[in-house]
């Protein structure tokens, strides 16, 4: 097993191949000394132990890993620690950080003026991660970290700073706040963010993740698709949001932001304030609205509450556009008189029951004899986030039992693999890509599934024939 981790290493590193190896402590006493006397191309392996230094990688291109390198024993990572790094010298792609701990007081990572830095398979505990570019440099400093796990840490993206995360967990908040006119951007990919994300003049792009937090845009814009956000949405000050095929518990706004919806799930009441607009596209709602000062444009969408009004207005000076929608469980009046709101347009609305599938539990696909199904109303198009679906048997993916495959197996999966919460039983439930193991590609497989058409759990073929 030892030499095959090693070929793998080799494979994924090949300038091992040509590279002198240094060993921390046996060749070199500590990490920076080590980094002091390595040149282009050399690794750095550093055993187990505490490291009481913060290590400068000094502008070079060169490997700092643990054994985790060598043996793809993860115990190493928890094991090797140092208390921080910088990449303040221009570091390149090839400046590498491997499997260990950062443990710092305030700052575990700082790049400034690095070019395109990679922390892979490290866990940074207790300290920030500030990227920025100094002395107004126009040069893009960019930090990659690849399936590292962040506990207790937040990261900060000023001026020219580009964080990109791939297949992370983070507990702690991710803030992108370049001042003018410098941009700043963070990339989110098939991560789990425990904690807000909050943007003023830079970039958000969420891919096949999800947000336990709050989501907050000013100015520049924010993209979020096949994610899920446990919270409020909110875009103010000329800020544009744009979501897709993801699950928001609720949308904010205010001062004119506008915030844009596609084939998605709305779970929670959603309060806009002065906003230029809040748009949404094929969606599911399934919670009513509170307008202050709003424009609401609903298109091709389900509006659905359990009693009360499905739209409420604290201020006037409101305004509804509703076209191919269905609007459904209130008491009374779906939405109040005009000096409220003003109805820019109701064509093609109608008042009946979408039948959901099993809306207790989640699941609100649609039957086929459902007004929202494209045969079924004067619009003839499918009408909110979910397709036809309820004779469909589910026995993969169905992770809570349910009886069908939902949001909630989705948030059931989440809880299992990033909170210590109950595993699927059988555990081969979960195993939704037929990996062998349950992890974050089974939680993105059911999200694909679910919002955007993807194979069925299991089928990851999709010939209609579970393969595992």
């Amino acid at each position: 097993m030892k030499t095959f981790t090693l070929l793998l290493a080799l494979a994924v590193f090949p300038r091992m191949l040509l590279a002198t190896i240094i060993h921390v402590p046996a060749d070199s006493a500590t990490i920076q000394s080590a980094i002091d006397g390595a040149i282009a191309g050399d690794t750095v392996v550093v055993a187990d132990g505490g490291y009481n230094e913060t290590v400068d990688m000094l502008g070079k291109s060169i490997l700092v890993a643990s054994w985790f390198l060598l043996d793809d024993d993860s115990s190493h990572i928890a094991n090797t620690v140092a208390s921080g790094v910088s990449f303040t010298s221009g570091e390149d792609s090839l400046s590498v950080l491997y499997g260990l701990t950062i443990r710092g007081s305030t700052t575990s990572v700082f790049a400034d003026s690095c070019k395109d830095v990679e922390l892979r398979y490290c866990h940074i505990e207790n300290g920030d991660v500030l990227v920025w570019a100094k002395d107004g440099s126009w040069i893009q400093c960019q930090v990659l970290l690849t399936d590292c796990v962040l506990s207790n840490a937040d990261i900060f993206c000023g001026y020219h700073g580009f964080a990109v995360l791939k297949r992370c967990a983070v507990d702690g908040n991710i803030t992108v706040e370049p001042p003018s006119p410098g941009p700043a951007e963070c990339s989110i990919d098939s991560s789990q963010i425990t904690g807000d994300l909050y943007r003023f003049s830079g970039h958000f792009t969420v891919t096949n993740s999800c947000i336990d937090g709050n989501v907050t845009s000013w100015q520049a814009s924010t993209h979020i698709s096949n994610s899920t956000v446990m919270g409020i949405v909110t875009s103010r000050d000329e800020a544009g949001t744009y979501i897709d095929s993801s699950v928001v518990e609720s949308l904010g706004g205010g001062h004119y932001g506008g915030t844009y919806v596609f084939n998605s799930l709305i779970t929670g009441e959603s309060s806009p304030v002065g906003t230029t607009g809040i748009r949404l596209r094929n969606c599911t709602v399934v919670s009513k609205f509170t307008l202050q000062y709003t424009f609401l444009d609903l298109d091709s969408t389900v509006l659905y509450v359990d009693g009360g009004r499905c739209i409420e207005c604290t201020q006037n000076h409101n305004t509804l556009r509703v076209h191919c929608t269905d609007v459904f469980g209130f008491d009374d009046d779906p939405w109040p008189g005009i000096d409220s709101l003003t109805i820019a347009d109701s064509s093609d609305v109608f008042f009946a029951d979408p039948q959901f599938c099993y809306p207790a539990g989640g699941d609100y696909h649609i039957s086929e004899s459902s007004p929202c199904a494209p045969l079924n109303n004067d619009c003839n198009i499918l009408i909110g986030a979910f397709d036809i679906g309820c004779e469909s048997p589910y026995e993969c993916g169905d992770v809570n039992i349910s009886g069908g495959v939902d949001i909630d197996d989705v948030v059931f999966l989440v809880n299992y693999v990033f909170l210590g919460g109950p595993a699927p039983t059988p555990i081969e439930m979960g195993d939704t890509d037929c990996s062998g193991f349950v992890d974050i590609d089974d939680i993105v497989y059911l999200i694909q599934y679910i919002f955007s058409g993807g194979y069925a759990p299991c089928d990851i073929d999709g010939d209609g024939i579970p393969d595992c």
